[in-house]
C-alpha cells in the first residue's frame, strides 16, 4: 500500500462520524475557497500605493496563469489521474469530474497565500493555514489524494517564484513608470500663468 493511499485512507476514514463535521469540511473544501480568494484580493488592494497594488495584481494573475493555465494543464494532458472516489469506488461528500492531479484549489489558494505573505508575513500565515485546511478538507471529502494537494502547492510555489523573478519586485516598482505621476496643483497653476 502506497503512502498516498495510507494517508488518504486514514483521513477519509473520519467521514460520517459527525454530520456537522462533514458539513464543515464540505464548506471548507468547496465554498470557502472563493471567500479566501476574495479576502486575499481585498487585502492586496487595501495596502500600499497604486503602483504596488498594480504590481501585486499583475504578479498574482501571471502566477495563476503560469501555474494553473500552463503547468497544471500539462499534467492534465499527460497524467489523467483518477480521483480517489473513482479509483476506490465510493461516494464522496461532493462530486468533482475532472482530473485529480494537481489540485486546482491548492494551486489557487497557495498562490494567494504566497502573494499575501509577500506583503505581510503574519497575515500570509493565516492564508497558508486556510490553504492547508482546504487541502485537508478535499482529501477528507474524497475528491483528492494527498499528493494532489502537495503537487498543487509545489506548482503554485514554482509558478509564483518564476513570475517574481521576471517581474520587478514591489520595492523596485516605483522605478517603473506604469502610471504617470500627477503634478502638484501649484505647478499646474504656474504653467497656466506662464502662458
Amino acid at each position: 500500500m502506497s503512502l498516498d493511499l495510507s494517508i488518504f485512507n486514514f483521513i477519509h476514514s473520519l467521514v460520517g462520524k459527525m454530520k456537522v463535521i462533514d458539513w464543515l469540511y464540505i464548506f471548507f473544501a468547496e465554498h470557502a475557497t472563493y471567500l479566501i480568494i476574495i479576502a486575499g484580493v481585498v487585502f492586496i488592494l487595501w495596502s500600499g500605493s497604486v503602483r504596488k497594488k498594480i504590481n501585486r495584481i499583475f504578479v498574482g494573475a501571471l502566477s495563476l496563469v503560469l501555474s494553473l493555465g500552463i503547468i497544471a494543464q500539462l499534467f492534465y494532458m499527460f497524467l489523467d489521474r483518477a480521483r480517489p472516489f473513482i479509483e476506490l469506488e465510493f461516494t464522496p461528500l461532493f462530486q468533482e469530474v475532472n482530473a485529480s492531479f494537481p489540485s486546482r484549489h491548492a494551486i489557487a489558494l497557495f498562490v494567494i497565500a504566497l502573494l499575501v505573505a509577500s506583503v505581510n508575513r503574519k497575515i500570509g500565515y493565516w492564508f497558508f493555514a486556510f490553504a492547508i485546511l482546504n487541502g485537508f478538507a478535499r482529501i477528507y471529502s474524497g475528491v483528492h489524494w494527498p499528493s494532489d494537494i502537495i503537487g498543487g502547492f509545489v506548482i503554485a510555489t514554482i509558478g509564483f517564484y518564476i513570475v517574481r523573478a521576471l517581474v520587478p519586485h514591489q520595492s523596485r516598482v516605483d522605478e517603473i513608470k506604469i502610471i504617470p505621476e500627477e503634478q502638484p496643483v501649484e505647478k499646474k497653476e504656474e504653467k497656466i500663468n506662464e502662458l
